[in-house]
């Protein structure tokens, strides 16, 4: 289908360029076709076939993009998990999906026999231990648009972890509205600081469906992705913001040529200014958000480099990054609690409707009603627009606090915390309070521990920003805050700590 339209085209149009480059070596797009022949037609061989589920369990490497062509190619389904994850977690996962196949790095994933999974293939070797089969000479199976892709498990950073079904339209409609929005050059080349396991591998393939070229750091730290975009040139970056703190602060604490990269593109997490100025001091180069969910297919919205502010600038008061405006083919509606349609500059939960949504969530069909209704998509996400359809966040609706029967929005405290120069990162979320019903608690990061600021400090600070009738937080002071490989703070491991505390 439309996945592996894009390794038959690039293999016409550019056979000899190189496709994909991981710390191992590059592979063109005409030998990346012909492995994905051979191992497509591997996995018929085995028994495998349309909709049988796959799990990958492999790090960010050639390998896997190869895996999710062929499965593609074959109509199975991807199942793709944090190889680093719990193996519980694994294996609840195969269990759920009744999976008939699990692809893994077996050098690392050991544990990948323990799975219960009838066959087991090395990633890296002849896979299921069979001698490399010659060319598949038969006929592929019918793949349809509507047929599913991969089961993408969602961030799980507010409970458990959902598998959200794309199909083969859903990949379409994401690559396409962003190609149509952003406009990759030609000749690009992305290094992919994403984990591959996410759904945001969505805007690899995405540059993939350009031509592009895909970089896979050797390890996902900032040293090998300033050692990627040196030696490849690298045009575009895709990470998270979190990962772009510490990318800038080591670009500015050593001599890296960035002088190639045209765009940095980011999304996961909302920016925070100090590290968006920050990071466009030192690369100066142009900066791209993309604003999305798993449910969505990946992302929907676009904050494209001229809706950026200057970082040349100094406000007193630190803007807010916007999420943007809905990319091609996507409706985006802000709705109030009783469904109606929220007033411009409103706040409201952040509703989704385009050909890109999920086709539900896998074997929970009271979860899937839930967040799909009437053929839109209910986020979860709070957020309001302007007069040009513009979007602003304002949090997730699971992590609002109702304290004294008022609603209070941990994203409004987490920006004034962020605006002192001494606070490097922060979350907040609700704790449990008799008198109250909940209480607020504020983990900060501080800069430095010579620097850190006191609680009275940052009270007086959020007492002259946020309306009087909100109580002030509980300042906690951490190293660092949890975080999962996506960059997303995990607010279910804070509220705990808040509990216990």
């Amino acid at each position: 289908m439309w996945l592996t339209q894009i390794l038959d085209r690039n293999r016409r149009w550019r056979g000899e360029e190189t496709a994909l480059v991981d710390g191992r070596g590059a592979v063109t797009w005409a030998e990346l076709d012909e492995r994905v022949h051979t191992r497509a037609g591997a996995l018929l061989a085995l028994g495998l076939g349309p909709g049988d589920r796959v799990l990958l369990l492999a790090p960010e490497r050639v390998e896997v993009f190869e895996a999710y062509f062929a499965l593609a190619r074959i109509g199975a389904v991807a199942v793709p998990l944090d190889p680093l994850g719990p193996t519980e977690e694994a294996a609840t996962v195969a269990r759920h999906t009744n999976a008939s196949a699990v692809v893994a790095d077996l050098s690392a994933a050991t544990w990948a026999h323990d799975l219960g999974v009838p066959l087991v293939l090395d990633l890296a070797g002849p896979w299921g231990g069979t001698p490399e089969l010659p060319p598949y000479q038969g006929t592929w199976p019918l793949v349809r648009p509507d047929d599913p892709l991969a089961v993408m498990h969602t961030s799980a950073t507010t409970g458990r972890a959902r598998g959200v079904v794309w199909d083969h339209r859903s990949l379409m409609q994401v690559c396409l509205a962003w190609s149509a929005a952003a406009g990759p050059a030609e000749g690009a080349t992305l290094v992919n600081c994403a984990p591959l396991f996410h759904s945001s591998v969505a805007m690899s393939f995405a540059y993939m469906a350009a031509g592009a070229r895909i970089v896979l750091p050797r390890a996902a730290a900032p040293q090998p992705t300033l050692e990627a975009v040196a030696r490849h040139r690298a045009t575009h970056l895709w990470l998270d913001p979190e990962s772009l703190r510490h990318l800038a602060d080591a670009a500015r604490a050593g001599d890296h040529d960035t002088g190639s990269l045209r765009e940095i593109v980011y999304g996961g997490a909302p920016l925070p200014w100090e590290v968006y100025r920050a990071a466009a001091r030192v690369f100066g180069c142009a900066f791209r958000q993309a604003y999305g969910a798993a449910e969505a297919g990946g992302h929907f919205a676009m904050l494209a480099p001229h809706e950026h502010p200057s970082a040349d600038t100094a406000p007193e008061v630190p803007p807010v990054l916007g999420a943007g405006r809905p990319l091609p083919g996507v409706d985006v509606r802000v709705r109030r609690p009783d469904g109606s349609e929220a007033a411009t500059g409103e706040n409201g939960e952040i509703c989704v409707r385009s050909d890109s949504l999920m086709r539900g969530y896998w074997g929970e069909p009271r979860a899937t009603a839930e967040a799909m209704r009437d053929g839109w998509l209910h986020t979860g996400d709070l957020g309001r627009t302007d007069e040009t359809g513009h979007l602003t966040l304002g949090g997730r609706q699971i992590d609002v606090i109702t304290s004294s029967g008022r609603d209070i929005h941990p994203a409004e405290i987490e920006r004034v915390l962020l605006s002192h120069d001494a606070v490097a990162d922060t979350a907040v979320v609700g704790r449990r309070d008799s008198a109250h019903g909940e209480v607020p608690i504020a983990y900060v990061v501080p800069v430095t521990a010579a620097a850190r600021p006191t609680p009275d400090e940052l009270s007086r600070l959020l007492s002259a920003e946020l309306a009087g009738h909100q109580p002030a937080p509980l300042i906690t002071f951490l190293d660092s805050l949890p975080r999962n490989r996506s960059g997303k703070v995990l607010k279910t491991l804070l509220r705990t700590m808040a509990e216990e505390h």
